[in-house]
């Protein structure tokens, strides 16, 4: 099965779970677009997106 990014970004809701202790700067990457990270590439159209940020 694959989802293809219109699909993600149609969803009505998206979910990233990241452990952000290890991972903060990679993060920052992500939100600031970079395209090096397919997760940068995410834009909701139809819904939200929820950032869930462990320790």
């Amino acid at each position: 099965m694959t989802f293809t990014f219109p699909l993600i970004n149609d969803a009505r809701q998206i979910c990233f779970l990241v452990n952000a202790a290890k991972n903060a700067e990679l993060i920052e990457r992500v939100l600031q677009g970079d395209p090096k990270f397919p997760a940068s590439r995410v834009e909701a159209t139809a819904g939200d997106v929820t950032w869930i940020l462990g320790q």
